[in-house]
């Protein structure tokens, strides 16, 4: 029996489904959403539909190594499948990265420090509001600081298509389509304290352009 077909039946077994992974995702929620210091995520079942991903494929990404594809409708995820590796680390990878997928509580944040982006837990208590503007807040934990800045469609240069009411400035009314950009930089420089306060959010590395983070960087103090 091919590696294939081991980790295509290790697959299927999986779930009660056979070939279904469940994710949640509140289905009010935004890729524009913003951050309350005492709000967390609204995981009620009328507001958290189950999304399934079904076994698309299975590929030889090497000679030692699976790559298993999940697909729902135009998304998917990738998750490697190692030879020797115990059923159940695969299992664990894979619910891991389908939970993370369809998490409304984290968001994609460039770290300053680290220079790269991170995606980080970001509806959570621990993040303690400081400064509250229409166009930035700012919250603390510790030694880090998570800023959010808003940007409406004239304010984001490369905006193609802005919204009525920023085609009509003289009506001084909201952007309908704001942009947000999410950085996480020091409050105070303390390399290690840093890295273990930005660990209690789960950081995990995001490969993706950064130039717009890069470009738009806030300031370390507010204004």
């Amino acid at each position: 029996m091919s590696d294939a077909t081991v980790a295509l039946a290790l697959v299927q077994m999986s779930t009660p489904q056979r070939d279904c992974v469940r994710a949640k995702r509140d289905s009010h929620d935004s890729d524009n959403s913003d951050v309350s210091a005492n709000t967390t995520p609204n995981t009620t079942p009328n507001t958290t539909p189950v999304r399934c991903f079904k076994l698309a494929q299975v590929k030889r990404t090497r000679e030692d190594l699976l790559t298993v594809v999940y697909s729902t409708g135009s998304e998917s995820m990738e998750i490697p499948f190692a030879r020797g590796e115990a059923p159940r680390v695969f299992f664990e990878r894979r619910d891991k990265a389908a939970r993370l997928l369809f998490d409304s509580s984290r968001k994609d944040v460039y770290c300053t420090w680290r220079k790269e982006l991170v995606n980080i837990v970001i509806q959570n208590p621990a993040w303690v509001l400081f400064k509250d503007s229409l166009q930035q807040k700012r919250y603390a934990c510790g030694t880090i600081q998570l800023v959010i800045t808003r940007y409406t469609c004239c304010q984001w240069k490369e905006h193609d298509d802005p919204c009525r009411n920023c085609q009509n400035r003289s009506w001084r009314v909201g952007c309908l389509t704001p942009s947000y950009l999410y950085h996480v930089m020091p409050l105070r420089s303390n390399a290690f304290q840093m890295e273990k306060d930005l660990s209690a959010f789960e950081p995990l590395m995001v490969q993706r352009d950064s130039s717009a983070w890069v470009k738009r960087m806030p300031t370390m103090a507010c204004r």
